[in-house]
């Protein structure tokens, strides 16, 4: 039994009443109904959804024959057919005529009608069960497309994400391979652990998108870590990063606790925004981050000396991809460290002067009972 009121319209010029009477009488399903008696005034309502606004109706049952200032009356069903195909293509369609003959039922369904009640044939009773399937597939294809939805994000979020550890282990490999800097062993060695690290988290992201394949989204994996032991794990990474352009990082903490987050995500973050400052600095630029804790929050500020961020884009750095290529390149990076930020029940801002300089300033909950 469907739990909520079906949102009906019906557009019939002679059995409008007897037919909206007939579903509100039903007992098995709540129906709410609006009608329409003409093409005109069923167009308006599917264009404004009446009272309820645009999108608000779940299934249309049109008669076939009405008046028709468009062509022939016969076919003024079919008309407003077309144009719920054209505009809201989401609702679910049902044709009510007594002209159920074979070539009619063919049009209705290559025109994108779910089904064909003949009022003469059928009667009234099979509408109800019509209506509630065509419920049904609406509902359904509803589901699948916010599943498609969330996959298509959940993909390129990953897929953006992955390219940070494999410019790392670009930069890393690169450096060991050059014949004008030639690495230290010990130097190999870090550059070579670096490397493995970097693979191994592509391997988790390449299963995060297997596990979305097989209907298994990706969940937060919080654990309980030192900060400083993070910011010492995910340092080396950053120095990469860095030294392409001889840029000066420095690293302050003045929280020496425990915090509980997905160390991976929190770590593709950091990630994100000191690529982006490298993206935006000069030979020699410098960035800064610093961690203290708030009262019961984490504050940390990753600040750059770079050219600074103007207020439009500032108003749109999080949202709008297209305006933030000039900044960062890539505005989807932005976009995707917000969202694991507010996953993890944080909040993410921007300041700047728009003539120098620019800080990120994330701030995550702090344990309860902290060290």
């Amino acid at each position: 039994m469907i739990d909520q009121a079906i949102r009906v319209l019906i557009v019939d010029d002679e059995d409008v009443e007897t037919t909206s009477e007939y579903l509100r009488t039903e007992k098995d399903c709540i129906y709410d109904v609006t009608t329409a008696t003409d093409v005109d005034g069923a167009i308006d309502l599917i264009n404004n959804g009446g009272p309820a606004g645009p999108g608000a109706y779940d299934v249309a049952v049109l008669d076939l024959d009405m008046p028709n200032p468009y062509g022939r009356d016969r076919e003024a069903g079919f008309h407003v057919l077309k144009h719920i195909r054209d505009n809201t293509p989401d609702i679910e369609v049902v044709m009510l005529t007594a002209y159920g003959d074979k070539p009619n039922i063919i049009n209705a369904m290559e025109l994108g009608s779910l089904s064909f009640v003949d009022k003469v044939a059928d009667g009234w009773k099979i509408l109800p069960v019509k209506i509630q399937l065509a419920y049904q597939q609406r509902q359904n294809k509803l589901l699948k497309l916010e599943h498609e939805a969330l996959f298509s994000r959940a993909t390129a979020r990953i897929i953006h994400d992955i390219a940070s550890p494999l410019g790392v282990i670009i930069l890393a490999a690169g450096d060991i391979a050059s014949p004008y800097t030639p690495s230290s062993v010990e130097g190999a060695h870090r550059h070579a652990r670096t490397i493995c690290a970097q693979a191994e988290r592509i391997n988790v992201m390449i299963h995060e998108v297997i596990d979305l394949i097989h209907g298994v989204p990706a969940k937060l994996v919080k654990e309980s870590i030192v900060l400083n032991e993070f910011l010492a794990d995910v340092r080396p990474d950053l120095e990469l990063l860095c030294e392409s352009k001889d840029i000066t990082l420095t690293i302050t903490n003045a929280y020496g606790g425990r915090i509980a987050v997905d160390t991976d995500r929190i770590r593709r973050v950091i990630l994100n925004l000191i690529s982006n400052a490298v993206k935006v600095l000069q030979k020699n630029g410098i960035i800064t981050i610093c961690c203290r804790a708030l009262e019961d929050k984490l504050q940390i500020a990753v600040e750059d000396n770079g050219p600074g961020m103007s207020e439009e884009k500032q108003e749109n750095i999080f949202t709008a991809a297209d305006g933030l290529k000039e900044y960062t390149g890539h505005g989807l990076g932005l976009q995707i460290t917000r969202e694991i930020i507010e996953e993890h029940n944080g909040a993410i801002h921007i300041e700047s002067d728009g003539k120098s300089g620019t800080t990120f300033i994330i701030t995550l909950p702090l344990p309860k009972n902290r060290e």
